[in-house]
């Protein structure tokens, strides 16, 4: 559904413009003959190609254990997933956002999980915004989109009684389980305690938004 702001018709075309947080999966080219074009507000981040061809199929979009649900955007969503982190809802770019960094996911919706535009293969962040600073850093959490999807699946595999918080305590993740995951996840330079702190339960926002 497109949210439109204001749409016009200008040398024989209609221009919409829409609103910054807006998911496009399709756009028509012309409306009765007129030719049609579309202008996100704030203007439209582009998906790099190398992102793009590392998506695949059978990749998760969602990752649920205990405190923490992770949401994996899709192609399509991602311009939309840059609402609050890089622009405001207006369309107003933020001055405590690298330009570079594109939001490719969130976790519980306030939390964002990026890779860096400007780079091919880019590792996968999650950003961290320190006490009383308004100002985002980036941890690295995974070396390639590929090992994110791996860690990933480690951690919604054993998430089918575990998806609430009080989960840690009635049926928590056996300290050998933990370990093994850990061992299969630290590939690189990588923040592991983020995935650590995941598995036993803490609060990933909590952490990173002090």
């Amino acid at each position: 559904m497109i949210h439109i702001f204001e749409a016009d018709v200008h040398n024989n075309q209609l221009n919409v413009t829409y609103s910054p947080d807006t998911i496009v999966y399709s756009k028509g080219a012309n409306y009765k003959g007129v030719p049609i074009h579309f202008e996100r507000k704030g203007g439209n981040v582009s998906v790099p190609e190398s992102f793009k061809n590392q998506r695949k199929s059978f990749d998760l979009e969602m990752a649920d254990l205990f405190a923490n649900s992770l949401i994996v955007y899709r192609n399509e969503e991602i311009p939309a997933g840059q609402v609050h982190f890089a622009v405001s809802e207006k369309g107003n770019p933020s001055k405590t956002w690298n330009r570079n960094w594109l939001v490719i996911g969130a976790i519980e919706y306030t939390l964002p999980v990026f890779i860096h535009g400007n780079e091919e293969n880019s590792p996968v962040y999650v950003g961290q915004k320190e006490k009383n600073s308004s100002t985002w850093k980036e941890v690295k959490i995974a070396s390639t989109y590929g090992d994110f999807q791996k860690a990933l699946k480690l951690i919604d595999d054993p998430s089918g009684n575990r998806s609430f918080p009080e989960d840690v305590k009635t049926n928590p993740l056996p300290e050998k389980e933990i370990k093994h995951n850990l061992k299969a996840i630290n590939k690189g330079n990588i923040d592991l305690s983020f995935w650590n702190d995941w598995m036993i339960g803490k609060s990933l926002p909590d952490k990173y938004m002090e």
